[in-house]
């Protein structure tokens, strides 16, 4: 019984530390998002390169 509460408890941490990489993971690809979209939103604003970013913004909108 106590391998069987050890052995538990072991997993529990093993999956708590998989959330805590992929809590991780999440917040850089959210804020490397926001970099990169708030780029590209204020070069569009001022025009610069408007073609290529209207052009990048329908394939990631295609992209399922």
């Amino acid at each position: 019984m106590e391998k069987l509460i050890l052995d538990l408890w072991s997993n529990i941490l093993f999956v708590g530390s998989g959330i805590f990489l992929t809590l991780k993971l999440l917040t850089g690809g959210i804020v490397f998002g926001l970099i990169i979209g708030s780029m590209l939103a204020i070069l569009r604003y001022k025009g610069i390169g408007t073609y290529i970013i209207t052009k990048f913004i329908s394939i990631l909108r295609g992209t399922p």
